[in-house]
Parts: structure tokens; C-alpha cells; sequence
């Protein structure tokens, strides 16, 4: 059993100015006030002597640059800090220190935490360096999603949070005497404050400020003072522009004081400031009206009309137009323009935006619970046939992720996916490649619960093979100690003697078994006659979101459907009984169905790559027209044609479920004992076989449907409202296996 959370470790290149810096430096001493021991780790710089005041322990690491060689001193570094130190959360800062210790992580396998402060430039291979711990923290909305767009992180696993400023020390009241001696700024003077980190990449607003102080100093009529504070590899660069404004000035108006910790008494010396990020939070704090101009972009004076833009990019301007030398001189001049009372109103709501959404508090509190996400090791790991372009199996991962975190909160789900990228983009969970044993083995170390979960896993028609893959999947987290939880699986048909011994073995070591028919229950009770918890409950994708019949209309439009056909929509799928005879009997069925009955045929491929040849074959079998939707159709756009459909008819089970959801009436064509079963426990009848393809029992069936349709749409509504009436039955016992590890629930 883990004990308790203490000892932290917070990594970054370097503790000189700047705003990710100023962020750890807050972080690490209001962790420290609430009883944890974070220790840092860094190249060094001006904050370190705050951190050792504060009685935070300080590691002096080369994580400043990406040199092999301090790479490797870097890993050793650390390797040993985080044995020595009993480190419980590992929690990086920069792209450096997190592409280390994400290779310390393969191996030592700690809880990971990294936070992305700005968006990395990706170029010249740097994307390959670029590294993501288990939980990710982003300290604007738009961070995340350049997060999730860009690199393909999951929205679950990235947590937004704040820059957090001390009020208290970033106060109106702060004395700024001390200061004004220092640098000789008398009383009369107008002083115009700016922090940054002057690297080449960061001094874009910086540059334009200082060439625009000659016509400032002369627009002010004299007495103007510009400081600039901050230190980085364009220091030298910026020292020769400040003397060269100076010198056309004829008076010193640009000051550089290089790299300070005693920020809050300059900025407090100066009218108003220039910059962007933490650095104009802090100048806010203190009650000084900002100009927001920085490398990404140029926002202007900060007023109310301006707030919600510069929350959304924690006020960096990211999108706004770039900043030159005009726009920084125009807003400085219509700034000093302003009556007092004006500026007086930009001073109070600077303030106050800081004490409503930018406390250390929120920062801390968002912090910790990544943190404790990480240490915790309180994931689900999902297993089931996915990544493989089945709308079926699509739509039941949407549900059981959606029936999961209704019923837990917001659990770290994790999906065994044969495309993980596509998984993770597409439902927004983190997912690695089904096969990837030794990946699935450390995230059963992160995890208390496997899902084994919908459809048809455990048979052994289609394939012996996927049956011990997933029976290997669930020994595998039982062994690991793991609650298993078989959900709303179908079981059967099991044909191999050993496949069944095999499977009763491992089936009876599962903590719940839920099943979406009776015929699986019937299977199940000859393979394990005495299971401790088995129940019937209903496939995971009836609880499907409704269709969106417009969008159905325009791809069935798309496709060459005549606007108003009836339409019957086919889904079949390539089998062994879908030979040369049955090819030929369908387009037989579909083309008596046009001729007689006026009913268009659209066949609906289900599964990318496996169904359109076969829809392909039947319809150039027929003399009336059809049409054959693309492979590339998504679970939702098959749900929403289907919507649209007069009446369906499929071999395949999910678009018989995506029929019952819209009340289409359907008739099945069972390849399979579970399309029989479905339709027996949907109440919509009776299925035909493919095997010997009756084509006059279903047309007959067709114009039945047809001629009381409304009975039938009825019927299928019903079936759906009596089966989705046990909607939260498979979440109910998912929830009581996480939290209590039993199945039984209240």
C-alpha cells in the first residue's frame, strides 16, 4: 500500500527571471506552508538563495541545454536525487528536464507530472525531444488545446490551472523608496516598468520599447524612465539598443538592471508596465495599469473589454497582431492621456482581475490534485476490439468511457487500442497499442480496474487467437491485482475444448460479469455454473447520443440518394456463407424491392476495410441503382444515416442497435447466434439466415414492415426504452469494483 504523499520534485533549465520560474518558485513555497517537502532542481540562477531562505532544498543540475553531455550528468543527477530524497511525484517545468526524466521514468516508473507554460516551437526534430509526464498541467485553456491538437495528449489527463501571484507581496502598498534611490528616479519622473526573460526568442516587445523611449522621452516632454528588467543570451544585444536610444535621447531614459529578485519594489516605482504573462499579472497585482505586448502577439492597454481574450491565453496575446515600434508608442502616449480617474478605474480592475482568478490558492489546489492523480495509481485499463475501424465497437468505447466517468467522476482512463493515436484523439483517453505487453503491464501498476469490455470477445469462431488475447489481458490484471470486470460482453459461440477449459478458468476469477443478452447468460452458466456475479444488463451502444437526421440527409444526398427516397439500409459483412449465392440472391432481394416497392438500397459498411467489397459485389449484381457509402464513414455518420432509413436490414449486430435507437424497423440476417438473440431480446422478431438466404421470407418481411410500419417503429422504441431502462447498471458496477473493489452495489 503507498503511504502518503510528501517529498516533491520540481524540475526546470534554470531559476533566472522569468515567468515559469517565478511559478516554481510560488509553487514550491506554498507547498511547503501546506506541509509538503518539495525540493528543486535546476541549473541555478537568482531564485535559488529565496528557495534556500524558505528552507527549500536546491539541486544544482545542467538541464539548462540539450548537450549530450549534460543530458547524461543530467540523468545520473536525478537518478540519484530521486533515491536519495524519496521522491513521491516527479514534476517537470521545461522541455529539457522532462525529456530526462521521461527516460528515468521507463525505467524507475515514479508518478509524473509535467506542465506546459507556453507552446514549443516543434521545428528542426524538436517535437521528438518534446515529452509529456502521466498528467499534464497547462496554465491557459488554449495551452490546452495546443496540448491535445498538437501533440495528441488527452483532454483527461491535462489539467488547467493558474499563474499564481502572491497579493500579498505584489501589493499596492508595497514601498518603492529604496528602489527610486537606488536608480536615481526622482519623484516628478514618469516610469514606464518591463520583465522579461531577454532571450532571442522573447524580446520582440522589449526591442520595440526601447526604440520607441527617444520619442516618448520628447512626446512626454521630458523626465521619462524606462526599466528594463530581466537576463538571457540577448542581454548584450539589448544593453547596445538601450544606449543607443539614451544616446539619441541626449539623457539616460532606458535603465537595465539585469536579472533581479526584488521585482515587486521596481515594478511598484513605475506609472505603468509593458509585457505580457506572469510578469503583467504581477504589475497588476501591485496596481499598475499594463500594456500587453510581448513575442506572441500585441493586446493593447488592459481594460474590461479585453478580459475574457486575455484569460483565454493567460495573457500572452498568442493571435494577437504583432508588436512594432508605432503600436507600443501610440498606446503608451493614449494611456498618459487618460484623466486620473481613468487610470485610477485601469488600476483597481487590474487588481482585482489578479485576487478572482489568478490566486496561489487555485494554483496549489490544481497542482496537488494532478499530483495526487499521479500518485494515486487509480486508472482503468480498457480492453476490447478497438482501433480497428468497427462503427459497432466505436460506438460502445464512446459509451463505456461516457457511462464511466458518469458514474466514477473523472477516472484516468486508459484504452488497448490497435491505432492508440486515433483512440486518443478521438475520445479523449490516453491509449497504448493492444500488443504492447510491457506497456500494459507498467500501466496495470498505475491502474485498479480493468474493463474487458462489449461485444463478442470471448468465442472462438472468428478466431482462437483474440479469444486467449483477451483471456491472457484479463489473467494478466488479476495476477496484478486488479479488479476485472467482463462488461456487457457477449459470450459464445465456444466450439474448442480447450478454449472452453481455458476460458471457464480464467471467466471464473473475474470480480463481475455483465452480459447483453440471455443467450450469453446461457453460455456462460454451462462454462462457469457458479459464478458469484453475473447479470444480464444491454449492449453499451444503445446508450448512444440521439441521430443528427440532417446530418444523415446530406450524406445520404452525398451519395446520389434521390431527395425523398424510401431508403432501406444494408449492412453486410464478408463470411464464409457470403458466397457467389447469397451475392446473387441479395441483388435479387434488392432489386424486386425498388421495382415493387419504390425503396432505394444504400448499403451502410460498418467496419473500414471489410465491408465494401461485399456491398460492392451485391450492387453490381443489380439492375436498379443504389449506393455504397465510403469506408471511411464514422460511427456517428452511420448512426445518423441509419436515422434517416425507412426500414434496415444487417448482418451486422450495431446496425441493427443504431436502428433500434432511431426506431427504424429492422430485420436481421444472422451470420451469428447473437444476431438471432439480439432480435429475440429487442422483441423485433425472428432473423433470417444467410446461410440459405430466403429471399421471398424477406421480402415478405419488408412489405409487412412497410404496411404497419408505425406498429413496428413502436416496437422497436419499446425495446429500446426497456433496455436502456438498465442504462447505468454496467456504470453501477464499474463504480462499486474502483471504489470498493466488490461488485455489489447499493
Amino acid at each position: 500500500m503507498r503511504g502518503a504523499m510528501k517529498n516533491i520534485l520540481l524540475t526546470t533549465m534554470k531559476l533566472d527571471i522569468g515567468g515559469a520560474e517565478t511559478h516554481i518558485v510560488e509553487l514550491a513555497k506554498e507547498l511547503k506552508s501546506r506541509g509538503y517537502s518539495p525540493i528543486v532542481a535546476s541549473d541555478g540562477g537568482v531564485y535559488v538563495g529565496e528557495l534556500e531562505r524558505c528552507g527549500i532544498k536546491h539541486y544544482k543540475v545542467p538541464l539548462h541545454n540539450k548537450q549530450p553531455q549534460n543530458l547524461i550528468i543530467s540523468a545520473f543527477r536525478l537518478f540519484r536525487i530521486i533515491k536519495k530524497e524519496k521522491i513521491d511525484v516527479v514534476h517537470s517545468h521545461a522541455r529539457i528536464p522532462s525529456f530526462v526524466l521521461k527516460c528515468l521514468y521507463r525505467v524507475m516508473d515514479f508518478p509524473f507530472v509535467t506542465t506546459a507554460h507556453w507552446v514549443f516551437e516543434t521545428g528542426h526534430g524538436l517535437r521528438y525531444i518534446t515529452e509529456w509526464g502521466e498528467f499534464v498541467i497547462a496554465v491557459s485553456d488554449d495551452i490546452k488545446d495546443y496540448l491535445t491538437e498538437s501533440y495528441g495528449v488527452p483532454e483527461s489527463s491535462v489539467i488547467v490551472t493558474v499563474n499564481g501571484i502572491d497579493t500579498e507581496k505584489f501589493s499596492p502598498d508595497t514601498d518603492p523608496s529604496d528602489i527610486k534611490r537606488e536608480l536615481g528616479i526622482s519623484d516628478g519622473e514618469t516610469v514606464i516598468a518591463s520583465v522579461c526573460r531577454l532571450d532571442r526568442t522573447n524580446v520582440t516587445a522589449v526591442k520595440a520599447l526601447i526604440s520607441a523611449a527617444p520619442r516618448l522621452n520628447e512626446a512626454l516632454h521630458g523626465g521619462i524612465r524606462i526599466i528594463v528588467v530581466g537576463d538571457g543570451d540577448d542581454f548584450q544585444s539589448i544593453k547596445a539598443l538601450s544606449n543607443e536610444a539614451n544616446a539619441k535621447a541626449g539623457r539616460e531614459c532606458v535603465i537595465m538592471t539585469g536579472a533581479r529578485t526584488d521585482i515587486h519594489k521596481i515594478v511598484a516605482s513605475a506609472d505603468l508596465f509593458v509585457g505580457v504573462s506572469r510578469a503583467a499579472l504581477e504589475a497588476m497585482s501591485l496596481g499598475k495599469p499594463a500594456i500587453l505586448a510581448g513575442a506572441e502577439g500585441f493586446g493593447g492597454l488592459f481594460d474590461a473589454d479585453c478580459l475574457d481574450w486575455a484569460l483565454k491565453t493567460n495573457f500572452c496575446c498568442r493571435g494577437g497582431e504583432q508588436v512594432t515600434e508605432d503600436a507600443i508608442f501610440a498606446e503608451i502616449t493614449r494611456f498618459f492621456a487618460l484623466d486620473e480617474a481613468k487610470k485610477a478605474e485601469l488600476s483597481h480592475l487590474g487588481r482585482e482581475v489578479v485576487l478572482t482568478h489568478y490566486s496561489i490558492k487555485k494554483m496549489a489546489d490544481d497542482t496537488i490534485r494532478a499530483y495526487e492523480k499521479a500518485f494515486s495509481r487509480s486508472g482503468i485499463l480498457v480492453s476490447g476490439y478497438y482501433g480497428f475501424g468497427n462503427c459497432g465497437d466505436d460506438a460502445m468505447l464512446y459509451c463505456i468511457i461516457d457511462d464511466l466517468r458518469n458514474s466514477i467522476g473523472d477516472p484516468p482512463i486508459t484504452v488497448l487500442s490497435a491505432s492508440p493515436r486515433k483512440t486518443t484523439r478521438k475520445y479523449g483517453v490516453r491509449s497504448l497499442g493492444r500488443y504492447k505487453y510491457g506497456k500494459i503491464k507498467r500501466e496495470m501498476k498505475h491502474s485498479r480496474l480493468l474493463i474487458s469490455g462489449g461485444g463478442s470477445l470471448i468465442q472462438d469462431v472468428t478466431s482462437s487467437r483474440s479469444l486467449y488475447y483477451y483471456l491472457h489481458i484479463m489473467k494478466l490484471a488479476k495476477k496484478r491485482g486488479l479488479s476485472v470486470m467482463m462488461y456487457a460482453n457477449g459470450i459464445g459461440p465456444m466450439t474448442h475444448k480447450p478454449g472452453k477449459y481455458a476460458a471457464a478458468r480464467v471467466i471464473s476469477g473475474v470480480d463481475a460479469v455483465t452480459l447483453r443478452e440471455p443467450s450469453s447468460m446461457e453460455t456462460l452458466e454451462r462454462l462457469c455454473p457458479a459464478h458469484p456475479y453475473a447479470r444480464v444488463t444491454f449492449d453499451p451502444a444503445l446508450g448512444a447520443d440521439g441521430a443528427d437526421r440532417a446530418r444523415g440527409l446530406e450524406i445520404l444526398a452525398h451519395a446520389g440518394v434521390p431527395a425523398g427516397a424510401g431508403v432501406i439500409g444494408v449492412s453486410l459483412r464478408k463470411t464464409p456463407q457470403t458466397n457467389g449465392e447469397f451475392i446473387k440472391r441479395a441483388a435479387e432481394l434488392f432489386d424486386r424491392i425498388y421495382k415493387s416497392l419504390g425503396i432505394f438500397t444504400v448499403f451502410i459498411p460498418m467496419q473500414k476495410k471489410r465491408d465494401v467489397k461485399i456491398s460492392e459485389a451485391v450492387a453490381r449484381k443489380m439492375k436498379s441503382p443504389s449506393a455504397v457509402l465510403p469506408d471511411e464513414i464514422s460511427d456517428s455518420d452511420a448512426r445518423d444515416v441509419t436515422s434517416c432509413c425507412t426500414l434496415s436490414l444487417g448482418m451486422r449486430l450495431h446496425h441493427l442497435v443504431f436502428s433500434m435507437i432511431s426506431g427504424v424497423p429492422s430485420i436481421g440476417l444472422a451470420y451469428d447466434p447473437k444476431i438471432d438473440s439480439f432480435m429475440s431480446y429487442a422483441g423485433l422478431g425472428e432473423a433470417f439466415s444467410v446461410t440459405d438466404f430466403d429471399v421471398d421470407g424477406v421480402f415478405d418481411e419488408t412489405v409487412r414492415i412497410l404496411s404497419d410500419r408505425d406498429a413496428r417503429v413502436s416496437a422497436a422504441i419499446e425495446g429500446r426504452e426497456r433496455m436502456s431502462a438498465m442504462r447505468n447498471e454496467n456504470g453501477k458496477i464499474a463504480a462499486a469494483l474502483y471504489k470498493n473493489g466488490r461488485a455489489e452495489t447499493d
